[in-house]
């Protein structure tokens, strides 16, 4: 039995999951990890919960006061093999049917709250320059991750209102930190490496980060505030950045000169389709701008780390080596 008013965690041991246990701890703070398997995170046990949270029972849960949902299904490489049908499967058993298990388990052991944490891009991919995101802004999610987790929002606020159950949604921007995969990761490898880059023009996007220790701050903080429950919540750094802007605080938190030549994005266009790369450009060059001013004014939430310093903490945490987010990559920026 964990001790009363303990912070639950699913996902424990992913991406995520590991940075928010590794706070809650330090905080001195009773943790109950959940994940798909047993194994251990920041020296705290981690409980079999099943695949997709099957086997999640109320009695694990006995003394949790919230819990904090992190487990998810993102993209990943080998879904290009999958017909339509069978990824929407995948994604709603992952994002939704889980999501609701777990807070039928939560009602059951009388859990509190629930947080939820979706995405950003339940809004949108991308947004012109000028236009910054809130939390009343519009949902129109396009990938299928991100209608498995708009779908999976409202499964929540209509099972949670009819039960009782407090309900938060937090919708995190693109998060980074140690051991962060994927694109990200692949940008941190080719700046570390002093690989030539042609996109030091790239200065008129605006696109908001969030450091995996301010995502875990707030995600802390909405589990117990007393205003937090009963909406969603934007995660970001308190500043966007251009592509151009985020390549060269990437440089100096690695100890590297950033060699990022300012190609004119018309010519970069035309190189890149011509080797058939033309999707690079649309991540790189495009915006998704948040405003996280009623994190400020009703929680009093401002980010703890600039994004300056939660680069220098994700190389601090990888080692000298660097090994981890540089190492790590494992999807090219075409995908």
């Amino acid at each position: 039995m964990s001790a009363p008013g303990a912070l639950a965690v699913t996902g424990a041991s992913g991406f995520l999951g590991r940075h928010l246990c590794r706070e809650i701890q330090r905080r001195g703070l009773p943790l109950v990890a959940l994940g798909r398997r047993a194994g251990e995170v920041s020296g705290a046990p981690v409980i079999d919960a099943g695949e997709n949270f099957c086997s999640l029972a109320p009695s694990m849960l006995s003394g949790v006061q919230a819990l904090v949902h992190c487990a998810a299904r993102v993209h990943q490489l080998s879904e290009e093999r999958l017909g339509q049908a069978e990824l929407q499967r995948a994604y709603r058993e992952a994002n939704v049917e889980a999501a609701l298990r777990c807070a039928r388990a939560a009602r059951a052991a009388h859990v509190r709250r629930f947080v939820f944490v979706s995405s950003v891009h339940v809004h949108a991919r991308a947004t012109p320059p000028a236009v910054t995101l809130t939390a009343a802004s519009p949902m129109r999610p396009q990938s299928p991750y991100a209608r498995s987790k708009a779908q999976a929002e409202r499964a929540l606020e209509q099972y949670c209102r009819d039960e009782g159950l407090e309900l938060v949604i937090v919708r995190p921007t693109l998060v980074y930190g140690a051991g962060v995969k994927a694109k990200f990761a692949q940008l941190v490898d080719w700046v570390a490496r002093g690989r030539p880059l042609p996109f030091g023009a790239l200065r008129r996007n605006r696109r908001s980060f969030v450091s995996a220790a301010n995502l875990a701050d707030l995600l802390i903080l909405t589990a117990r505030h007393e205003k937090a429950a009963g909406r969603a919540w934007l995660a970001a750094d308190a500043q966007p950045v251009s592509t151009a802007q985020l390549i060269e605080a990437i440089a100096r938190a690695c100890g590297v000169r950033a060699r990022n030549w300012p190609v004119p994005p018309a010519l970069l266009r035309l190189g890149l389709a011509l080797i058939g790369r033309s999707g690079v450009l649309e991540v790189l060059d495009g915006s998704l701008a948040v405003d996280i001013a009623d994190n400020r004014n009703i929680l009093g939430w401002q980010p703890p780390q600039t994004l300056e310093q939660g680069l220098a903490a994700m190389f601090e945490d990888e080692g000298p080596g660097r090994s981890g987010a540089a190492g790590r990559a494992q999807k090219d920026l075409s995908s």
